[in-house]
């Protein structure tokens, strides 16, 4: 519970705070961090739109929420989920654990019983009941509104993206709508993402496929109208659809998708709820405040989308081995993740283009991600030896 922080965590984040607001010009930038202390609420709570999307505000009453679950099919019983084991990764403001409903395996994402708890479940599942079916984004179940409140999500037999690329000897099969910690991160130095023995044309052509995968789920929820925003995205935040089973890996064929909404929102957003959302390193600049002020638009996703192509290239975090206050100093002074640390020199000349324009410091000068995945199906059909135009209108524009 945030209430048990120690004081000498507090003061540490003040302390830093502090220094940040002496610098003036980077005064949002101390409000950014003072936002990511462990006792604040991570995430703005969204409240429904005239649509049923997360808009900034109070939580929907009950019976709102009732109505528009029931409304599309995700209405959910809490006592036909049955619970099960744990699961290691963990989700914000909330627990993840394996279950079964209507004997299908699934993923719980369980919330707190309390004002924020109910506020935050709210928002998610309205969000993620809004969004549609998508062959790139995890499958929404359905909800409960009423105790033990908890989201239902399609079962990931791949685990997550971040277990794939930075921890490649390790079972996967956490499943899940769910984000690592930092603090749980592993060095990718001292573990290969991909063994020795696999082609590197492969490596490249597996890791495009499944960054496409992704970029489709952006492309998808920026053309609803009004737009959506996932606002954290990165490897942590995308599942692999299966296993292989004699390796307990994720399957190279794996389709990637896009999970956690739990920091989305529907455009316009609320600027002061936009400040230093989503996780430092992936977050764009112009989300804390570089300019003196706080945009938040679809390039923000792009930006971040850039910063996980660099975790696929280079095998390791943006910024490594920076805490999250320098991360966010660079971000904001216009030193990308590329600018930190160079690519591995195999790296394809289009996809080093295509990150270094993704993590433009301007918003104004990002492709949107309708561009982007033009760009990594070109790259993917080059790698693949073959034109395969058919390839990303079948991932981009596929629901399921």
């Amino acid at each position: 519970m945030r209430a048990r922080c120690s004081v000498s965590v507090r003061a540490r984040y003040a302390i830093v705070s502090a220094v940040y607001a002496s610098y003036g010009a980077a005064r949002s930038l101390a409000l950014a961090l003072a936002r990511r202390a462990p006792w604040s609420v991570r995430h703005a709570v969204p409240a429904a739109s005239a649509d049923g999307r997360a808009r900034g505000g109070a939580p929907p009453p009950a019976s709102s929420l009732v109505e528009s679950l029931a409304a599309r099919g995700h209405l959910i019983d809490p006592l036909k989920v049955t619970l099960g084991e744990p699961l290691r990764a963990r989700a914000s403001y909330a627990r993840c654990a394996r279950a079964t409903w209507r004997g299908m395996e699934a993923v719980a994402k369980v919330f707190p019983e309390d004002a924020e708890g109910e506020a935050t479940h709210a928002a998610e599942a309205l969000m993620l009941s809004s969004l549609g079916a998508h062959r790139s984004i995890v499958r929404f179940l359905g909800a409960t509104a009423r105790a033990p409140r908890m989201l239902v999500l399609q079962w990931a037999a791949g685990g997550s993206l971040h277990d794939d690329v930075h921890n490649a000897g390790r079972a996967v099969g956490t499943g899940g709508d769910v984000g690592v910690g930092r603090d749980e991160r592993i060095d990718a130095r001292r573990a290969p993402a991909v063994p020795a023995a696999q082609p590197a044309r492969s490596r490249w052509a597996r890791d495009v496929r499944r960054a496409l995968n992704v970029c489709a789920a952006l492309e998808h929820m920026h053309s609803l109208q009004p737009p959506v925003l996932h606002r954290d995205v990165k490897a942590s935040n995308v599942l692999l659809s299966a296993a292989d089973p004699a390796t307990g890996r994720a399957a190279p064929a794996a389709s990637a998708l896009l999970c956690d909404f739990g920091s989305a929102c529907v455009l316009p957003a609320n600027e002061s709820d936009s400040l230093g959302i989503g996780t430092p390193g992936w977050m764009a600049p112009e989300l804390l405040g570089a300019d003196g002020a706080v945009h938040c638009g679809c390039a923000a996703d792009v930006y971040s989308f850039g910063a996980l192509l660099y975790e696929l290239a280079a095998g390791a975090l943006p910024y490594a081995n920076l805490a999250e206050a320098e991360m966010m100093r660079a971000a904001a002074s216009g030193t990308s993740p590329l600018d930190h640390a160079p690519l591995p020199a195999d790296t394809p000349a289009p996809l080093s283009a295509l990150m270094r324009d993704c993590l433009a410091f301007d918003a104004r000068e990002r492709p949107d991600a309708r561009r982007v995945s033009e760009r990594l199906a070109e790259l993917l059909a080059e790698l693949l030896g073959e034109g395969r135009e058919g390839e990303r209108e079948g991932l981009s524009c596929a629901t399921a």
